[in-house]
């Protein structure tokens, strides 16, 4: 039995000292292309920093594209990681729109003067970082839904970030000069 044990413990004793990590061998011929993977998930709204500013890229939302919430409401949601619940509570964040195939750019809130229709947001930071573009429409009025679409931007200011006293924030054409935006 001990003869047995020797031989063992011999035998496993040379099995660990007699591995050795060999020379690298030559590098292998390359293989087949893979096939094509699926498309990925849409990635977030694109985010620049000016000034100690966040500016999201122009964000386009089809008229097909938004949901009613209402008879008379309807509403678009954007994802983005960078508004957090802080700049929420502490910063400022500022929202602007622009109609597919116009120049102008307008603040939101904005109520077109005639009252047939009204665009704002509602910002939700508890779990997930959403923003929801709304507008609702006066039927009363002539108001009709949406034919076109609409792009959207935001300006995000943390707490700790300063701007310009010169700088008004519901002037697009304002921040677009002071942030250097090229559109």
């Amino acid at each position: 039995m001990k003869t047995l044990r020797k031989i063992l413990i011999l035998t496993i004793v040379s099995l660990v000292f007699a591995c050795q990590k060999g020379e690298q061998g030559e590098v292998g011929p390359v293989g087949a292309q893979g096939s094509k993977g699926a498309t990925g998930d849409k990635g977030e709204v694109g985010i620049t920093n000016s000034k100690g500013m966040l500016v999201t890229s122009w964000y386009a939302v089809n008229a097909d594209a938004w949901g009613a919430l209402s008879a008379t409401s309807f509403g678009a949601i954007l994802g983005l990681s960078a508004l957090t619940a802080d700049i929420a509570n502490k910063g400022n964040v500022y929202f602007y729109m622009q109609p597919f195939g116009e120049s102008f750019v307008y603040p939101l809130p904005y109520s077109q003067t005639n009252g047939t229709k009204f665009f704002g947001y509602f910002v939700n930071t508890n779990n997930k970082q959403l923003v929801q573009f709304t507008y609702s429409i006066n039927p009363a009025l002539g108001g009709t839904k949406l034919t076109t679409g609409y792009k959207f931007r935001m300006v995000i200011i943390p707490a700790g970030a300063r701007r310009a006293a010169e700088v008004d924030m519901l002037n697009y054409e304002s921040v677009k000069k002071y942030l250097d935006l090229t559109d």
